[in-house]
């Protein structure tokens, strides 16, 4: 018999020796087909251990990606919650900011200083209402700012 069996091939030879034994068939052929049959199972045997101890490495490794892609998966999904929450404050803060800069201010009564002195001695000053004017009433200005709901601390 050739070595050169494939192992579905020596396994039909084998059910092929099983059926046909008789007183007749010579032991040594039987111990031949016996002794290849073992040999090629404890290959198999050792083939599939290896192949089982691959399967439960590749079966850990995937399970460990798995879990890092959910802990991915439930850290997008937590952004995207506080990023849509953020935006939300955005829109709000923007809205805001866009009430305040539309509010204004309308400051009246426009003041300026004037000698009133005619004696080159004496001086003195007089504040007068004038357009053109570089000075304010303090009461002017806070009232003002109230008016455009302006809080003034510190008064």
């Amino acid at each position: 018999m050739s070595d050169s069996l494939s192992n579905k091939e020596l396994v039909a030879v084998g059910h092929h020796l099983a059926k046909a034994l008789s007183s007749d068939t010579p032991i040594i052929d039987i111990a031949k087909i016996l002794s290849r049959l073992a040999e090629r199972l404890d290959s198999t045997t050792t083939a599939l251990g290896e192949m089982t101890k691959l399967r439960d490495v590749l079966a850990k490794a995937w399970d460990a990606q798995r879990g890092h892609i959910n802990q991915q998966a439930d850290r997008i999904e937590s952004l995207e919650s506080k990023n849509s929450g953020l935006g939300k404050a955005l829109g709000a803060a923007e809205k805001r900011v866009a009430e305040l800069e539309a509010r204004e201010v309308v400051l009246t009564g426009r003041y300026d200083i004037h000698e009133m002195s005619r004696n080159p001695f004496e001086s003195y000053r007089c504040i007068e209402p004038d357009a053109d004017g570089d000075y304010l009433r303090r009461d002017d200005v806070i009232e003002a700012l109230a008016a455009a709901g302006i809080s003034i601390k510190g008064e």
